[in-house]
Parts: C-alpha cells; structure tokens; sequence
C-alpha cells in the first residue's frame, strides 16, 4: 500500500518560496546598508569595521536562505521553462556563494579586529586578503561570470514561461548591464551607482521569483497563465 507523504509538494513550494523572499529580502537590504566606501583613513576604518559586521552576517543569513530555495524554484519551474532554467540554479548557487557570501566570515570576524592594529598593517591584510594573488580574489572573479551567466540563463528559461510573472527576470537582467556599467572607465559617479545598485537587484529578483512562487496553488502545474504579466 502507497504511503502518503509527509510533507505535500504544495507545502514544499511554499517553504521554498517563503525561504526566497525572506533571503531576497535580507540580501537585498544587507547590501543597501554596506558602507560605501572603503576605508581610507584610521576614522574610516573604525566606521567601517563598526557597521560591516552585522551587514554582513544579514549577508550570510540571506545567502544560506535563498541556497534552500533555489531548488524548489528549479522544480517548480521544471514543466514550463526547459533545461535552461536547470542549469541555471546550480549556477546561482555557486555565483552567490563565490561572489557574495564567501567574504562574509572575513568581515565579521577580522574587520572588526582591524582598528585595534596599526592602520598601515590593517590596509596590508586586507590588501592581502581581497587582492590578488589571494584565493579570495581568484574566487570572487570566477564568481562574477558563474552569477551572470545564472542571471541570464534564468532569465531566457523565464520570460517566456507562463508559470511565472516577468517583472522578477527583468530585474535580474538589469544586474548584467548595471556590472558592465560598474567597471566603465569612466571618471564620475556612474560606475559608483551601478556597482552598488545592482547587488540589491539580484535579491530583490530572487524574491519576486518568491512571491510568483508563493502565489501559485499547484506545485509543478504548467499552463499557469494567472501569473503571466
């Protein structure tokens, strides 16, 4: 005789979902606070290593809560949106683990030694740390491509699919042109602004997969025109 599960597929897609928008949420407010500038004077650095360490175990938090869901969105969208989409989940995953949570550990538990230290030998471990040829920096550059190549393969799996609204994957294909624009060499404020808009709109992208994922009654149906926008 069948037995009848535990927990429902339903019940699944709403976890995964709620896991999403609380980790959408979280990341893209952790990085609204981030101290914008890197430290460039002994006060810098206090103020920095004051305000980065909460900042970034939010960070931490919401990485960890959007890994959990990302697969419930891959199987929820499995039906409707092809191999596309497929690929594109593992590749989030490793994206945001290489590129915005591997840091946090360093910033909550180093920074906030730092200004007890001389200040030159404070700027020489962080330089060590996060410049090259540390592992940190080859991680975090292999990171960057993984993540956008995630974003866009996400994006082309569900623009067209109607089991999801579309505003979620727009705000994620904004991420790709907002980190282009972050490294133009360009002497003025635009580079600054996209570097530092586009980390809140991978979450926020991520969290409107949540709430589409969260609006739905039938876990894995196809055909869910309701959502299509």
């Amino acid at each position: 005789m069948r037995s009848t599960p535990v927990v429902s597929d339903q019940t699944i897609a709403r976890l995964g979902a709620l896991f999403l928008i609380s980790g959408g949420l979280l990341g893209a407010a952790s990085h609204l606070l981030h101290p914008w500038m890197p430290p460039s004077t002994p006060q810098d650095l206090a103020t920095y290593a004051h305000r980065s360490p909460l900042t970034h175990v939010i960070l931490l938090i919401a990485v960890v809560l959007v890994s959990i869901g990302l697969p419930v969105l891959g199987a929820f969208l499995r039906a409707t949106t092809g191999v596309a989409t497929f690929v594109a989940i593992p590749l989030l995953f490793v994206g945001l683990v290489l590129y915005d949570m591997l840091h946090c550990p360093i910033e909550f538990g180093l920074v906030p030694l730092l200004p007890s230290l001389d200040y030159g030998l404070a700027n020489k471990l962080l330089g060590g740390i996060y410049g090259p040829p540390s592992l940190y920096f080859k991680c975090n550059i292999a990171g960057a491509p993984v993540l956008i190549i995630g974003i866009v393969l996400l994006f082309f799996g569900t623009a067209r699919s109607t089991a999801v609204p579309r505003w979620p994957a727009y705000l994620l294909l904004a991420v790709p042109v907002l980190m282009v624009c972050a490294f133009l060499p360009l002497q003025n404020i635009v580079p600054m602004l996209a570097e530092h808009a586009f980390p809140p709109l991978i979450y926020l992208g991520l969290a409107g997969y949540g709430i589409a994922l969260l609006s739905r009654t039938e876990f894995g149906a196809e055909g869910a025109s309701t959502l299509r926008v």
